[in-house]
């Protein structure tokens, strides 16, 4: 059995990433600059981000292992693990990444992938929001407002793939 099979074997009924770190193995270049008064953060430079991922990533797993860079599963590997229950693709996928987000690139193409694949993946940017925009947002502010619709969308996203009302 494949590393493939054995990630197909488990199928996934709902993903909702809020900007997921989909390919842990992959240099991110530095993100611009954020707005003044930004709350958001912005990824560290590669030497950090190596020293980061390898706290949490420890042997028998790699940083290029598709266990833990989902963004490294075969196209077929995917369309297997997304594969609903009935036989029938359904919406499972839902990213919500600041468009000022150093890993946002990864996670358009991950989306655009699945999307090839005839999963209905949904993807949104959230404007002039950094890396875990949402982690430090204070009510009233443009950043709190901006959580408070990715946590709202988040929410039924899941209310609308386990039909709850």
């Amino acid at each position: 059995m494949t590393r493939d099979d054995a990630i197909a074997q488990r199928h996934i009924r709902a993903f909702v990433g809020l900007y997921p770190w989909v390919d842990i193995s992959a240099k991110i270049p530095f993100p611009p600059e954020l707005p003044p008064g930004s709350t958001s953060h912005r990824l560290m430079p590669f030497p950090e981000q190596y020293l980061f991922v390898n706290a949490y990533v420890q042997p028998p797993f790699r940083l290029d292992d598709p266990n833990v860079s989902p963004a490294l599963v075969s196209d077929d590997g995917l369309a297997q693990a997304f594969q609903a229950a009935n036989g029938k693709r359904k919406k499972q996928a839902l990213f919500l990444c600041g468009d000022l987000d150093n890993i946002t690139p990864q996670v358009k193409t991950l989306a655009t992938r699945l999307r090839s694949l005839g999963i209905d993946a949904i993807y949104k940017e959230f404007k002039d929001c950094g890396h875990s925009f949402d982690k430090l947002a204070r009510k009233g502010t443009w950043e709190g407002a901006r959580k408070s619709e990715a946590y709202a969308e988040a929410v039924e996203f899941l209310r609308a793939v386990h039909q709850v009302s």
